[in-house]
């Protein structure tokens, strides 16, 4: 998966060209920001395989994975019998940001994220 897209080169270019001219520090400014900006995607885009991505929620952006369905064993170590089982798979199936995972300070963190991005390449270093 390559960090830079179509779109976002498409979204470079359109804000470089409206102030290029005249302040060309300004474009390229203009320029990465709108890259940046289009770089994100809504969750349902997401892979859903493991791969590590950024992930953006209500209280910041951070690294995390899709782990399918963890809320749902949770869910089940506490049901009688199945009871509620269906409702509650449907609901999963309404929020698709449920079941994103990240490591906090201290513990595992559950996330639901609703819009992600590719992580960004390493940068190079040399002799390694």
């Amino acid at each position: 998966m390559s960090f830079i897209t179509d779109e976002m080169v498409e979204a470079a270019i359109n804000a470089q060209s409206k102030v290029a001219e005249c302040w060309p520090k300004e474009a390229m400014r203009a320029a990465l920001g709108a890259a940046m900006k289009a770089a994100w995607r809504p969750i349902e885009e997401a892979p859903k395989d493991g791969t590590l991505v950024m992930v953006r929620d209500c209280f910041g952006v951070q690294p995390a994975y899709f782990d399918a369905d963890p809320s749902l064993d949770d869910f089940l170590a506490i049901c009688d019998e199945g009871e509620g089982v269906p409702e509650y798979k449907q609901y999963l199936a309404e929020n698709p940001g449920l079941g994103w995972v990240s490591f906090g300070r201290e513990e595992v963190e559950y996330l639901s994220p609703t819009h992600w991005m590719p992580l960004p390449p390493s940068p190079e270093q040399e002799g390694v």
